[in-house]
């Protein structure tokens, strides 16, 4: 605790600097991303010093000269390395001890925050600190009102840190950000343009049904954010600070769009104006946004004609090669920006949508690009545009050629792509099941048989949920082959569940329920009642036969030692004694009910 009134620098706070880089849609949480940080920013320190420790002087002066010649962490507190070094020395030790270092430094740190005139500076390292400890899964609420309090500092690194450590401590809804409007009113129509980057970095925890309506105007405000300033620093801030006033207008329909729906016509011109923007980022952001005011605040047709094409500009843009090298993954050309752009497209799409011909041409070239590969981002983007395919109107042409790339998925010798093709086959399934052709069905059976088992699992999940009214048999019929093959008695149950929820659900046929069901129940000395409750529902379910049939199967169900076998028993259907229906010693129940279902039952069933 004796470092840390060292002066606040920009080094000091360098994973401030996070802040700028966030996602635009939502707060992403950086608990991971500051462990990261610190773990390798203390490993790499300190193995350094362990290292010339014997030939130097005190451990304190090595670190200092250490970071000294580290590019970035010449001015880092000492005070804040030690410090991260002493909760990694207690974590190594026992996660007790780590509570008791953490219990002992935030009663140090709330002590020293308590005294009077404490300085900014103090405030900041020690927020520092705080966030290493925040990373590790400790909250800390007792700082919270000195963030809040540092966020209203003229010094902009101070400020930047008590944003970062609100935005990362606070969740949306929290009375403490009551606290935080007026300061973020302030810092948005502040001429200095890190102040603006500031505040709109914080907005994610303050954006709430309560209080957008005090703040959507002046992120409207930023939209438009072009002030004359020199040099190439303020242009990227300038840059910034429309893409991230644009995304939040996406995060504020989405988590207020009803409160939106009067005051979204403010922001849609604004928008608009962007997507002709020079920097592509800027251009990217407002489509996302305008597709989530589209959906959330119940905006014109008009408007999705419009997004549609914007958006298909910028994919092909991306195919092309046309945008940045710095939005390329190795050799292939901006593909998180295509998958942007087909989830947009996803979400203004509607089956009573005419979608305009250069939307369609840009899916096509997507799926057109050429299959094969290592480069997994292009699997990503051709299994965005699977979902995009299955949102828009049917075509002829579109969905020949997702079922061509389903197929590669599912015949592929990479298991990570059989799930993939398992995954989009799911999405494609409701929209497309009379275009599958027998090839998809087979190598969906390579897979059911596959040596892996968690890629077993996940089939059996697929065939479960492809059932219906129309193929209910058939993947009855696969389910049991697939039990008589595997040996593992936890797949033989699910199999046994998965059975019995889709013959309750979809058959209709008694007869072939019976003589389906039968097998399995004989099959273990005690049957599962899943099976018999699932054999009753489809019995009560057809004619007046079957109802009969499903009061005795539900009558010997209730005695377990006659739902397995009937000895010396016999059965009186009316007046009529039945004595060639093979009812004999050990005969089966179910043997005997499904012979009772070849014949007429006009009278009650007796046992």
């Amino acid at each position: 605790m004796r470092n840390i009134s060292l002066p606040c620098t920009k080094t000091n706070y360098v994973f401030a600097r996070h802040v700028w880089r966030r996602p635009e849609e939502e707060q992403v949480e950086m608990s991971g991303v500051l462990e990261k940080t610190w773990s390798g920013l203390v490993h790499s320190v300190f193995r350094a010093s362990s290292s010339s420790s014997s030939s130097s002087g005190s451990s304190g002066a090595v670190a200092r000269q250490i970071v000294a010649g580290l590019p970035g962490l010449k001015n880092v507190s000492l005070g804040l390395i030690h410090f991260v070094e002493k909760l990694q020395a207690a974590q190594r030790i026992s996660k007790q001890e780590e509570e008791h270092c953490v219990e002992r430094e935030s009663r140090e740190w709330v002590k020293l925050l308590s005294c009077p005139g404490v300085g900014g500076a103090v405030v900041a390292d020690v927020l520092c600190r705080a966030l290493v400890v925040a990373a590790r899964g400790y909250p800390l609420p007792t700082l919270h009102i000195h963030a809040i309090k540092l966020t209203q500092s003229t010094n902009i690194l101070q400020k930047k840190i008590g944003y970062l450590f609100v935005s990362q401590s606070l969740g949306p809804g929290s009375e403490l950000t009551l606290l935080l409007v007026n300061t973020i009113h302030r810092d948005l129509a502040a001429p200095n343009p890190l102040h603006v980057a500031a505040a709109l970095a914080s907005l994610p925890t303050v954006l709430t049904p309560d209080l957008t309506p005090s703040l959507i105007l002046a992120i409207t405000h930023c939209l438009a954010h072009h002030q004359v300033l020199c040099g190439t620093t303020h242009l990227v801030l300038q840059v910034y600070i429309r893409r991230r006033a644009a995304a939040m207008v996406g995060v504020a329909a989405v988590r207020c769009g009803q409160e939106l729906q009067e005051t979204a016509g403010d922001q849609v011109p604004h928008l608009l104006h962007l997507l002709t923007d020079q920097d592509p980022a800027v251009a990217l952001a407002a489509v996302s946004s305008l597709a989530k005011v589209y959906k959330k605040c119940g905006q014109k047709a008009a408007l999705r004609d419009q997004l549609g094409r914007s958006a298909s500009h910028l994919l092909v843009q991306a195919l092309n090669g046309a945008l940045p090298k710095d939005y390329q993954v190795n050799a292939l050309p901006a593909p998180f920006v295509q998958i942007q752009m087909l989830r947009v497209l996803q979400q203004i799409s509607s089956r009573e949508w005419q979608v305009p011909e250069e939307v369609l041409e840009a899916v096509r070239q997507v799926l057109g690009q050429p299959w094969g590969g290592k480069e997994m981002a292009l699997y990503a983007v051709l299994l965005e545009c699977v979902f995009t395919v299955t949102a828009l109107p049917h075509h002829d042409d579109l969905t020949i050629s997702v079922l061509r790339v389903v197929l590669g998925f599912l015949k592929s010798s990479n298991v990570d792509l059989k799930y993939v093709g398992l995954k989009a086959l799911a999405s494609v399934f409701s929209v497309l099941e009379e275009a599958l052709t027998p090839g998809h069905l087979e190598a969906v059976l390579d897979c059911l048989y596959h040596s892996d088992p968690n890629l077993q699992a996940k089939t059996l999940k697929l065939l479960c949920s492809m059932a219906n009214t129309h193929n209910y048999q058939a993947v009855c019929t696969t389910l049991l082959e697939f039990s008589g093959r595997t040996k593992d008695e936890a797949t033989q149950r699910v199999i046994v569940g998965e059975l019995s929820s889709i013959v309750s659900q979809h058959c209709r046929d008694a007869a072939w329920c019976v003589g389906v069901v039968a097998p399995v129940i004989l099959a273990h000395p005690s049957p599962d009642r899943r099976l018999v409750k699932a054999l009753i529902q489809v019995m009560e379910r057809g004619d007046l036969k079957s109802q009969r049939l499903g009061l005795l199967v539900q009558r010997l169900e209730s005695h377990h030692q006659d739902l397995q076998r009937l000895s010396k028993d016999y059965c009186i259907i009316g007046k009529n004694k039945i004595s060639d229906l093979g009812v004999a010693d050990g005969c089966s129940t179910i043997t005997l009910i499904y012979n009772l279902v070849q014949y007429p039952v006009h009278t009650s069933v007796e046992k």
